[in-house]
């Protein structure tokens, strides 16, 4: 640039620089000369109370005392007149000023607030202790007929598994007795297992006459199991928060996220769902109230993208055809997609393979699945065969498709096809079967509930081989909840009935013209069963699991796992409840051992505060856990549980405090029509006073039942 052209540059620009310094200068100078007007300001529905405003054109400019943390990006510029800060408004912000009532609110802007992002970890993993713990199902039945029981068999089968850090021993054995075979007893040949998790995700374990993974049959040899199971993680959520929050995150009842956060846009990320359908429940409070959001999520159908599953296996194989047969076989799975499943096994042996594969697909009101087979067999040349099935739903109409093809042996290939809807009280349905070797079956049946109560039923089916098909009618009323009562025609009449007396006890009957037969069911920390029937037959069957941790010995139904839980209330009788599920009460020492745990598993552990006795408070109802390894997991929930006592308070010896006030440590309670208050064992040791109107006297709390005033009651008109 030429040396006159570089002069008259700057010359221009210290211009502007002045111009502009003055008209700020003019600016401040016009903002601070104006008058004060007092208005009552609410940003966001929340009063700020009484506030200053100057306004000039277009502009208002409030004090610096009107804003909280976070509402910064509401302002654009700060003067200060007279030691007075003022802070001039966005123009984006939406303002409605009420001169006849001096009312200014202002409404939120999220594009002019902050975003933030809270990621939400999952509950944290707890290791557990390294205790031997033994699970043994065991089960015993028999049978007989008459009184003297001629034709007396029965059986007696235990399965014990023992359990150490990340070592599992099972086995299994059954043995029998029949009076009417010549040996008398009989032993089935045992299995046993023992496997070693040497990695979450990684299993490794020696078999003798398990069943195989991949053929049918007893192997004795190993297997070696890996997987993988990403979490699965919900979408952000999106919160618009008008103003400074408390943010509570729930999950199933589980609290994952409570703190205080600014107004703004924030994103909650990071949440790991389990496969089952539920919510998330978002609580948000603030000084003008409480809200609730709630965020549904569906069942994922055990499909989380990415998860794959890979065991390998090789020993003596036990077939139908040929026993002690080497063999090695390999099963796999991967999940494409949340609704696509891709599956895969194969095995080896002399004489004998075969290779297969599986891909699933599910979507909204659809459903498809495609198969294919290779095997060679000992008694056949190659096979091939492939399998394929289509459903679809169109509102209450209902199709399925679905053949296999058979390679070299077509005339078993076949075709099938089923129809259905269902609206309302109505649901109707057909299906039919053809086989290229010419063999057809087919049905059809329909079902119409009359009443809430009332079902009406029948349906026919026939085979080419069948001269005449076959008819059935059926009737079942439910008078309650917990019974039933049924009718059935299919060739003679047929009727039953049942009642579920409570969780624990159910009875039935059934009869038809040749027969009546009845039986008792018991549900509890050991099931049994009893049946007669009119031919002097019976039956009887006794079932359980016995499990030993430590000093904690329990009976009950849980399924087998290497993973337990032991809780310590220190409350006795306590009905726990795990995962919305009845897990059993606690024992005369407040303790409860839950078998039958999974790892990587968030657990909600919960009392129902409605069920509780009024003396036994409590501070949290819900309380997760998050296991890591095999093993038992020890969980101190004492600390949970406060118990109080009834106390009766005297003013003398003769004369309860009936309907007196207890004032101490900052509380006051009042007594009831015989003097008595249910008091917490904080209070125990602090000295108060009992207040009735101009009465009053001090009193000291301790362990006793009963609490006399210290000295006679005073009446003083400074009583308070």
């Amino acid at each position: 640039m030429k040396p006159i052209q570089t002069m008259l540059w700057q010359a221009l620009m210290l211009t502007a620089a002045l111009l502009w310094d003055q008209a700020a200068a003019q600016t401040t100078q016009n903002i601070c000369d104006l008058a004060d007007e007092g208005l009552e300001v609410s940003v966001g529905k929340q009063s700020r109370g009484l506030q200053f405003m100057r306004r000039t054109g277009n502009e208002v400019w409030l004090t610096r005392e009107t804003f909280k943390p976070g509402e910064e990006g509401y302002t654009v510029q700060a003067l200060t007149c007279e030691g007075i800060t003022y802070l001039k408004l966005s123009s984006q912000l939406d303002l409605k000023l009420d001169f006849s009532s001096l009312i200014l609110n202002l409404s939120p802007n999220f594009a002019l607030l902050s975003r933030r992002e809270v990621n939400i970890e999952p509950v944290a993993q707890q290791d557990t202790l390294d205790v031997l713990l033994l699970q043994m199902p065991f089960s015993a039945a028999l049978r007989g007929t008459g009184i003297l029981a001629e034709s007396l068999s029965g059986s007696f089968a235990v399965a014990p598994v023992l359990q150490y850090s990340d070592f599992t021993f099972s086995a299994s054995s059954k043995l029998g007795y029949n009076r009417l075979l010549p040996e008398g007893w009989t032993v089935t040949e045992p299995s046993a297992k023992l496997a070693w998790q040497f990695d979450p995700a990684g299993t490794a374990q020696l078999i003798y006459q398990n069943p195989p993974l991949t053929v049918p049959g007893r192997l004795s040899g190993v297997q070696v199991g890996w997987h993988q199971v990403p979490p699965r993680i919900m979408e952000p959520i999106i919160l618009q928060l008008p103003l400074e929050s408390q943010v509570q995150v729930f999950l199933e009842g589980e609290l994952l996220y409570a703190g205080r956060q600014l107004p703004g846009t924030l994103q909650l990320k990071g949440i790991v769902l389990p496969r089952k359908q539920g919510e998330v429940r978002v609580d948000i409070r603030d000084s003008t109230g409480r809200s609730i959001q709630r965020f549904a999520f569906a069942d994922t159908g055990n499909l989380t993208p990415d998860e794959w599953q890979l065991w390998g296996e090789a020993g003596w194989w036990n077939s139908v055809q040929q026993p002690d047969l080497p063999v090695v076989g390999f099963r796999a799975s991967y999940h494409l997609a949340s609704n696509m499943l891709l599956t895969g096994q194969a095995h080896w042996a002399p004489g004998d393979w075969s290779a297969s594969t599986q891909l699933y697909q599910t979507s909204e009101g659809e459903g498809a699945m495609l198969g294919l087979t290779l095997k060679d067999t000992f008694t056949g040349p190659l096979a091939v065969e492939g399998q394929g099935t289509y459903t679809q739903h169109w509102g209450p109409v209902f199709l399925r498709l679905n053949g296999e093809g058979n390679f070299p042996d077509w005339n078993t290939s076949r075709l099938g096809l089923g129809l259905g809807f269902q609206q309302n009280q109505w649901k109707m349905y057909g299906q039919a079967q053809y086989q290229l070797s010419g063999a057809f079956s087919g049905g059809v049946g329909a079902e119409l509930r009359i009443t809430p109560d009332l079902l009406l039923s029948g349906n026919l089916n026939w085979t080419g081989s069948d001269r005449r098909p076959d008819v059935r009618v059926g009737l079942r009323w439910n008078p309650t909840s917990n019974s039933e009562v049924s009718l059935q025609h299919a060739g003679r009449l047929q009727g039953s009935a049942r009642i579920q007396w409570s969780e624990s006890l159910e009875t039935q009957v059934s009869a038809d013209a040749q027969m009546v037969q009845g039986s008792v069911q018991y549900k509890g920390p050991v099931n049994a069963q009893l049946a007669v029937n009119s031919s002097q037959q019976w039956q009887s069957a006794v079932s359980g699991t016995l499990t030993v941790a430590g000093d904690q010995v329990t009976l009950g139904d849980a399924p087998v796992a290497p993973v337990a839980l032991l809780l310590h209330t220190g409350q006795p009788d306590l009905p726990i409840r795990l995962n919305g599920e009845g897990a059993g009460r606690t024992n005369a020492a407040g303790d409860l051992l839950i078998t039958g745990l999974r790892v990587d598993i968030t657990y909600n552990i919960a009392v129902d505060p409605n069920t509780l006795p009024i003396e036994l408070g409590v501070q949290n109802v819900n309380l997760s856990v998050r296991i890591s390894r095999q093993g038992i997991l020890p969980v101190d929930w004492k600390s949970n549980f406060v118990v109080s006592r009834w106390i009766t308070f005297f003013w003398n010896p003769q004369e309860k405090a009936a309907g007196a006030a207890l004032q101490a440590a900052g509380q006051t309670i009042y007594l009831d029509d015989e003097g008595q208050a249910l008091l917490p064992p904080s209070l125990q040791g602090v000295t108060g006073r009992l207040v009735l109107e101009d009465r009053f006297c001090a009193v000291t709390l301790s362990t006793a039942d009963q609490v006399m005033c210290q000295e006679n009651p005073a009446a003083s008109s400074a009583a308070p």
